[in-house]
């Protein structure tokens, strides 16, 4: 089993997402959505798939997951297909999958306006006054002859079974992606006045932008995006790698405003001991209600303001926090907390986060020596299977 996202709602319930293999042959893989209490106790699941076998609703698994802000929960993934879960998990609402053709990755004899007609996005995030944030997947994107991220947008309506918001676009990474003609349009964006997609898109590219503000931004060609995330409700952080994902290569978390200009990004890190490439660190997770990002490398957890001023560094190097390398940052509760992961033991981690910065090596402290008692008294009580925990929910099945 592999975790792909995890969101925590107002009201402290959360919900993560996983995708599964039924056999050790890893065929037919499926995902799984299970909501939990805020006191970490299961209280839905939904089955969904397998993917792209005959009759399945879901051409591919979707990989990321958001609480919308009337309680529906959307899950998103790589051709932009949208899928609208009720709160409980009972029944799957609706949906904006758009459709798909032939071949190894559903994409020979495709017909792209269809699929547009009936899209949304690759990713969704609510800022804090109810607009969506929207990252946008486009067919040959990096000079790939296949699907990859290329647009982040806003939306200022609501999503629902019925309808979909329009996607103003703040920025793209390949402004000219390969191998479109103009049925590649995407009827629902907007950029200049007309719909984006094909022809009309941010120009330059972000990798362009932040070479010409950061001269050592010395990409190789066709770097990537990593996942876009709200920092506040007029500010996004976009991150974007090297196609080499290797100690010294290149990177930067740039922010953005909402009117698509690039601000700053997130100061303070190298190419070296700092870089995300170590470890594939990629992850960045922000608190938007007060004014904080997240991040943690391999050399620490650190934290800067939505301007992107480093606050405070946890180094791991440090007997206190050397734990942290065990663990990998996952997200940030509505309430402030942070959300770990254990990579081996399948267990998240909660770590409430104070209002002064420099407060927050003292609550990670108190935190991190408690994980070992708590993980050998989950075992017994639950008894996983090779760190698989189960329960005895009936999963709804999509």
């Amino acid at each position: 089993m592999a975790h792909s996202a995890v969101e925590v709602t107002a009201s402290g319930d959360f919900y993560v997402l996983s995708v599964f293999w039924p056999d050790e042959r890893h065929r037919d893989m499926r995902g799984l959505l299970t909501r939990y209490g805020g006191d970490a106790r299961p209280l839905a699941a939904a089955v969904f798939g397998p993917a792209g076998t005959p009759g399945s609703r879901f051409p591919e698994l979707p990989g990321s997951l958001c609480v919308l802000p009337d309680g529906t929960v959307a899950l998103s993934g790589g051709m932009n297909r949208t899928y609208l879960v009720d709160r409980d998990l009972t029944r799957l609402m609706g949906a904006w999958p758009g459709t798909t053709g032939t071949g190894l990755f559903g994409l020979q004899d495709m017909d792209w306006e269809k699929h547009y007609a009936t899209a949304f996005a690759a990713a969704v995030q609510a800022t804090p006054s109810d607009r969506l944030m929207c990252v946008l997947a486009e067919y040959g994107a990096r000079n790939l002859g296949r699907y990859s991220t290329n647009l982040v947008g806003l939306a200022d309506g609501p999503l629902t079974p019925g309808s979909r918001p329009d996607i103003t676009l703040l920025a793209s990474l390949d402004p000219e992606p390969s191998h479109q003609d103009d049925s590649h349009g995407i009827p629902y964006t907007v950029h200049n006045g007309a719909a984006g997609g094909f022809g009309n898109r941010p120009a330059p590219g972000l990798p362009e932008l932040t070479r010409r503000r950061w001269p050592e931004l010395d990409w190789s060609t066709h770097p990537r995006f990593g996942s876009p995330i709200v920092v506040a409700d007029d500010r996004f952080l976009v991150p974007v790698f090297d196609r080499h994902d290797r100690r010294w290569s290149p990177f930067v978390f740039a922010l953005l405003d909402s009117a698509g200009t690039l601000v700053g990004r997130l100061e303070g890190l190298d190419f070296n001991e700092r870089s995300p490439y170590i470890g594939k660190k990629y992850t960045v997770v922000a608190d938007p209600v007060r004014s904080r990002v997240f991040h943690q490398s391999s050399h620490g957890l650190h934290v800067w303001d939505t301007d992107g001023q480093p606050l405070t560094t946890l180094p791991t190097s440090e007997k206190p926090y050397k734990p942290l390398r065990r663990l990998g940052l996952w997200g940030c509760s509505p309430t402030g907390d942070l959300l770990l992961r254990h990579q081996e033991h399948n267990l998240l981690v909660r770590i409430p986060v104070p209002r002064d910065p420099a407060e927050l090596g003292p609550a990670v402290e108190s935190v991190l020596p408690t994980l070992t008692r708590e993980r050998n008294h989950l075992k017994k009580t639950h008894t996983p299977i090779g760190w698989t925990w189960t329960n005895d929910l009936e999963p709804t099945r999509f």
